[in-house]
This record gives structure tokens, C-alpha cells and sequence, in this order.
């Protein structure tokens, strides 16, 4: 899978508390090549710049938002199976609007590129989703990385390099961002580890990274393999992250 061109222009700003996003053009949000995202639904939103605060679709892990002046209705877009993955926070539920059924069926995940054209809404992209600047990754969860189990609720675990004294999510992914690496989790005391397939041929490939500043500890007995889809939601101060694109490398 290619990633698609960034935004050909960038008409407005939208810059909401900590998050910022690009209008992307008139309609529901979409991927280049017109595929839809999940989504969460919230009635009677005053405005356009709430819907893209913080208190409803300005997170990290939304994609962008769609807004609709005439019925007040604000949609926060999501990564295809991340309300399946991960549970809707509960100040998003108790929230006034908020309804219940949130869509589910959307197959998109990414960067938001394009929208439907449907004059009565208007699309932004979240320009500063997850850690979106490095072209790598998308959230997958809360904890460790896994393979999707049964019933999306985690599978098999993932050899793993882990590394200390990481300053942020952009270093770890720079570190994990080598061709063998699925993922990798990243927590708020500077922990990084990288996640990748149980064979012979991987684990002689990533040996050579353990000379980076930081190396702790490394893993090889996990069956593990492929795509992460999933994690083990067992902290939520470390966070998952999925390297969608390794067959591009």
C-alpha cells in the first residue's frame, strides 16, 4: 500500500486547544481513493471549532472530523477497527450528542486526504494525529502489541527489542522504523520497544540495532507474526503503534 500524496493545498486552519486541523475540502472525509472511515456521531454541536476541540474530535487518536452548520451534526473519523480495538472513552459516552451507534463499517485508515463533496459538510484532516509526521505509523491501542485474537481482544505477542532513556514517541519510532519492525509501544517514562516476526531471517536482520543508545533487553521466543492489530490494553500510559506500510519497504 502507497501512501497517498499529503494535502495538494491547505485552505484553512482549525487550531484547537493543542490540536490543529487542515480543511480538506466540502463532504464527509475519505481516503484518496474514496474509502470511508469510522466514525463517532455527535448532535447539536454549536460550531465547527468545538467540533474540532478537544472535547469532541481534537484527540489524538481521530483522524479528522466532518461538521454540519445547518444540523449541528459532528462526525470524528476513525481508523477502520479502532472502536473494535479500543474502548470509547467515557467522557466522549456521557457526552450531551453523543450517540450510541457509532459507524463501523468504514474500511479507511490513515491520513485523511479527500472528502465526498457533499456541499453541506466540510472535512479536516488532524494534522498532528498520533505520530503522523513520520509516514509509519498508526494508533493501534493502549499497552503492548499483539496480534488480533478472537473477537479483536489480542492474540500472540511479538519478539521485541526495548530500549531505556527514549525522550520521545518520534526518536522510539525512528528507532523501530527499520525495515523488519511491525510496531512498537512507547510509554510516558521514555520506554520504547520494537516489535517483529518470530523467524530466523528477522531476528538475525534486527541484531545490528542493538547498538543503539538505550538497548536494554531483547526478546525472541514470542510467536508472533504479521500486521499488529491489536494490543493488550493492560496500561494506559504505554501505547501501541502499527508500522502499516512495511510491505512498502
Amino acid at each position: 500500500m502507497k501512501l497517498p500524496l499529503l494535502f495538494l493545498s491547505l485552505i484553512s486552519i482549525i487550531k484547537a486547544e493543542s490540536t490543529s486541523f487542515s480543511f480538506v475540502g466540502n463532504g464527509f472525509c475519505t481516503t484518496e481513493d474514496g474509502d470511508y472511515y469510522d466514525y463517532l456521531h455527535f448532535d447539536n454541536v454549536a460550531s465547527e471549532q468545538q467540533c474540532g476541540s478537544s472535547v469532541y474530535c481534537g484527540r489524538s487518536f481521530v483522524r479528522g472530523f466532518s461538521y454540519n452548520e445547518g444540523t449541528k451534526w459532528c462526525y470524528c473519523f476513525l481508523d477502520d477497527s479502532w472502536i473494535s480495538n479500543n474502548a470509547v472513552p467515557a467522557d466522549i459516552k456521557d457526552m450531551h450528542g453523543y450517540s450510541p451507534l457509532p459507524f463501523m463499517s468504514g474500511t479507511a485508515r490513515g491520513i485523511i486526504t479527500s472528502s465526498n463533496e457533499q456541499e453541506w459538510f466540510k472535512c479536516f484532516s488532524n494534522n498532528q494525529f498520533g505520530i503522523e509526521t513520520t509516514n509509519l505509523y498508526y494508533f493501534v491501542g493502549d499497552g503492548s502489541c499483539m496480534t488480533s485474537g478472537e473477537n479483536n481482544e489480542g492474540g500472540e505477542r511479538y519478539n521485541y527489542i526495548s530500549y531505556a532513556g527514549v525522550k520521545s514517541i518520534e526518536v522510539c519510532a525512528s528507532y523501530c522504523g527499520q525495515k523488519y519492525y511491525r510496531g512498537f509501544s512507547y510509554d510516558d517514562a521514555d520506554n520504547c520497544e520494537c516489535f517483529f516476526d518470530s523467524s530466523a531471517e528477522t531476528t538475525a536482520a534486527v541484531m545490528e540495532w542493538k547498538t543503539l543508545p538505550g538497548y536494554i533487553y531483547s526478546y525472541f521466543e514470542n510467536p508472533g507474526r504479521g500486521t499488529i492489530t491489536s494490543s493488550d490494553k493492560e496500561s494506559m500510559v504505554r501505547k501501541c503503534y502499527s508500522n502499516d506500510y512495511i510491505a512498502d519497504q
